[in-house]
């Protein structure tokens, strides 16, 4: 009988540390939640502030008023945006013509600079003069003249009459 307590007993005791063990484990485990609990609940309140924000600029744009669009306009607008985008689509191509020029040409120019031409004499000569010639005749050329794309986008420039006299500006009434 002593020898049967004394089993109960021994077994009661694993039992009793196998208990303590747990209540170790999930007391641990409860800690970790409940840090994770503060962390989430000052996430949430981050998160409500900024909702609260946005919210409050939504409030404010919905009040600024919209044009109002019709069908007829929405279609002008998606005609635009088509023919824009196959402008842009043309000048891409246009870009990336140049640019396969631009590579052909260097591998030429590096093809004759090692044959022995003299390259870089012939630019400075030749390519640096044109350019200070260029440069001089735009600077002797009058202020109103146009290039020939400027008149093709916007048409003739139209002639306003200017004072001869330019009124001085009163910054006190203003």
């Amino acid at each position: 009988m002593a020898n049967d307590i004394n089993l109960r007993l021994n077994e009661l005791n694993g039992r009793l540390s196998q208990c303590i063990e747990e209540k170790r484990i999930l007391e641990k485990r409860i800690e970790k939640i409940s840090k994770e609990k503060y962390e989430m609940e000052i996430m949430l309140e981050e998160c409500n502030i900024q909702n609260n924000r946005l919210k409050d600029k939504l409030q404010k744009s919905s009040k600024k008023p919209y044009p109002d669009f019709d069908e007829k306009s929405v279609g002008l607008i998606i005609d635009e945006n088509k023919s824009l985008s196959k402008i842009c689509k043309k000048q891409k191509n246009e870009i990336d013509s140049y640019k396969y020029k631009e590579k052909q040409l260097l591998k030429l120019i590096l093809a004759l600079k090692k044959k022995g031409y003299p390259v870089e004499e012939i630019y400075d000569r030749e390519v640096q003069k044109s350019k200070y010639e260029m440069y001089k005749n735009e600077e002797s050329s009058e202020l109103g003249e146009e290039s020939e794309d400027e008149q093709l986008v916007s048409g003739r420039p139209k002639d306003v009459p200017r004072p001869r006299i330019v009124p001085k500006l009163n910054l006190n009434e203003v």
